[in-house]
């Protein structure tokens, strides 16, 4: 199961869905914090199935990595990003993280 966590700057993919601490433990995740409640931080945060999610650049050494999503951007660590299963990763060129083609929602029309 590709996560989010496998994306490079520039590709693109769905969620299909956000693990639970225990599912995270099951493939060898270490846990830090409380893994229980990354799961409702990630939803919270607008990581649902569903939503198109572009991974615009990672740090230096990797952590953390900053994703593009429903019209905003957001910084997540390797941990964070490695609960956010994907589906069909590939690279789009101008789908933003909203949905749209170069900054404007699909289907929207000039004046």
């Amino acid at each position: 199961m590709p996560t989010l966590n496998d994306l490079q700057p520039g590709e693109s993919a769905v969620v299909r869905k956000v693990l639970r601490g225990y599912e995270l433990a099951e493939r060898g995740r270490r846990r830090q914090g409380n893994p229980g409640r990354l799961r409702l931080r990630m939803l919270e945060l607008g990581l649902t199935p569903g939503t198109r999610v572009t991974l615009v650049q990672r740090a230096p050494m990797g952590d953390p990595l900053e994703v593009e999503l429903r019209g905003y951007r957001l910084t997540l660590r390797r941990y964070e990003a490695s609960a956010v299963v994907l589906e069909g990763a590939a690279a789009l060129e101008g789908v933003d993280g909203a949905g749209g083609v170069n900054g404007r929602a699909e289907g929207a029309r000039d004046g």
